[in-house]
């Protein structure tokens, strides 16, 4: 979905995916190469039990400081990639 630009079951019905995700036969599958942070964000956002979501506030909290590491792991690519040449 938003990790790979592409739609979740395609190509299924609304209903389908109501009655899979119900049943629990469907789920969101994440790609290997994504940030093991933004999977547990992600899945938390998605718990059957709406109890158990975290608040959006809390959402908010977690991918603001998950950019700011990537953010700080761009830079330090940048620094290695400039005097590397």
């Amino acid at each position: 979905a938003m990790a790979t630009g592409q739609r979740p079951f395609a190509g299924m019905s609304a209903g389908q995916v109501l009655l899979g995700t119900k049943s629990g036969q469907l789920c969101l599958n994440w790609p290997p190469w994504s940030s093991k942070s933004l999977v547990k964000i992600g899945s938390a956002c998605i718990r059957p039990d709406r109890k158990e979501r975290p608040a959006f506030k809390g959402v908010v909290s977690a991918l603001i400081k998950l950019g700011s590491k990537l953010e700080q792991k761009q830079a330090v690519l940048n620094a290695i990639a400039m005097y590397s040449t």
